[in-house]
Order: C-alpha cells, then structure tokens, then sequence
C-alpha cells in the first residue's frame, strides 16, 4: 500500500508540474485536453530530436533538454519563444525512468553528435536545459571531442540540480529506485554528480529560482573549478521554463555571456538577482 501511494504521487507531481504546451508540431487546435496529450507523451520511447523552424533561419540553433518526470512539451514555450527569436529549436525527449543518468547521458550523447554533425559547421549552437536536463548535458559534454564542444557558443541552465534536489529524498523505497533509477542519481552525496569537465568550456550560465521547491539556489551553483555566471530570478521550479520569466536573461547570455550589463562598482556579476517580476 505504501509503494502504491508514492507511485501515486510521484505521478501526480510530475504531472500537475509540467506545462501546458503542445509538442512539437502538434496542433494548438487538438480537441483532446492538454492533460489527455500529457499521459500520451509519457506512454512514447523518446530519445528523439524534434526540431522547430523559424519562418526565416538566422543561422542560429538552440538544443533544448527538459527535466526529470517530463517530457519535452514542459520546454514547448521556450522553444517557441526562441523560434520567434530567429533560433531553430531542436527539441530533446526522453523518459527519465528509463535509466540513469548514466544511460540517459549516453543515449543524448549519441542524438546530439548526430544533431551537430548534420548541422551545418558555421551554425552558431547554443544549449538550454532545465533541472535534470542540465546534469544530462554536463554528463554528455564529457564526451564530446574538443571541435564539437569548440561548436557550442552558449550553455544556460536552468535550475540544475549540480549538488542534488531534495526531490532525491521521493526515492528512498528500494522499490522506487527500481522504477526510477535515474532519482536516486540527484541525492546530494551521489557519485553520479562528480561529473568531469567538457575537452573545452563553452561560456556557462545558471539561472536559479528564489523560490524553487526542489533545488534550492546554492545547489544549482556549479562546481568551483568551472567558471560559470549566476543569475537568480522569482520563480519557482515549473516557473523557470516560462518566457516571461527568463527569456530575456537567456537571450542576453547567448549574445554577450552576461546576464546584465555589469554597472560600476556593481561587482563581477557571478551572482546577480533579477528584479521582482510581476
């Protein structure tokens, strides 16, 4: 009965925390209801690119990667949002239960180096994740030869869970870690955080929720020995794949490696905080 309840809940959570989005190329007239699509999209394979094309290409791409207990509908907004920004969005999905970060690393890994190889070598490549999504990408850079990650302009992440989530804490039913192996891999003492640096540093942004319920501002901090920039905006988790509350951040760090401009004697702009938004 105790299984059955946090099966119960964690269905529950992934569910009512995700967006209300379409997936790519489906029909913002659909008659069936948002949540209908949702269950549908969890029931897919995943570890597919989907790509979304501006009316005019600018020679701009942007790879995105959703969280744990999603599926790539929770980034649709954003990816949209950059579309209308000139950026060609390819769009990753996969299913976070099936596997751990290891395997889901490898799997994104192989997908991407396909994604960067047909792109065309003068594209500019940018990269944005959400939660889990981040630690992913870390995991997959590790990988990556040097002219590949030499390919990749930007990386802004969104609430990573770099030192682990207090979400981890869902899994500790043995039976849980079965279903969901890749949990387990976000308890702040997991080995599977220690992850090595990409063969070349592409410039690295974070931006935090200040009122994130699951990874809490210090944790998404990225380790001391890479060199990253921190911006913290007020939004929660699910908040933080919305356009109106990171769009603008995203778009300045892609284009100038900052957050905001950095005023006199205002510091070295590591750790900022954007103001309240209404």
């Amino acid at each position: 009965m105790a299984m059955r309840r946090h099966l119960f809940l964690f269905l529950l959570l992934s569910a009512t925390t995700a967006t209300t989005a379409t997936t790519a190329g489906e029909s913002h007239n659909s008659n069936r209801p948002s949540l209908f699509r949702r269950f549908g999209d969890y029931l897919k394979p995943g570890s597919t690119f989907s790509c979304i094309r501006p009316e005019t290409p600018s020679g701009k791409t942007v790879i995105l990667v959703h969280g744990w207990g999603v599926r790539a509908f929770a980034m649709q907004e954003l990816a949209q949002a950059l579309v209308n920004q000139g950026f060609t969005a390819y769009v990753y999905d996969y299913r976070s239960s099936s596997g751990d970060l290891a395997e889901l690393s490898g799997r994104f890994h192989d997908e991407l180096q396909g994604v960067l190889n047909y792109l065309p070598i003068e594209e500019e490549i940018y990269v944005l994740t959400h939660s889990m999504g981040g630690l992913i990408l870390r995991t997959a850079m590790a990988d990556l030869q040097l002219e590949d990650c030499a390919r990749i302009r930007a990386v802004v992440l969104l609430a990573p869970p770099n030192h682990g989530s207090g979400w981890a804490r869902l899994a500790t039913p043995q039976k849980l870690q079965i279903l969901f192996p890749s949990l387990k891999d976000l308890a702040k003492d997991s080995p599977a955080l220690d992850i090595p640096p990409p063969p070349l540093l592409p410039p690295m942004g974070v931006i935090a929720g200040k009122y994130d319920e699951k990874v809490s501002v210090d944790s998404t901090r990225l380790p001391d020995s890479i060199p990253h920039k921190h911006w913290v905006v007020p939004a929660m988790h699910p908040g933080l794949r919305k356009p109106k509350n990171v769009l603008a951040p995203i778009l300045r760090f892609f284009k100038t490696g900052e957050f905001a401009p950095i005023e006199p004697d205002s510091g070295n702009g590591n750790d900022r905080q954007a103001p309240h938004l209404h």
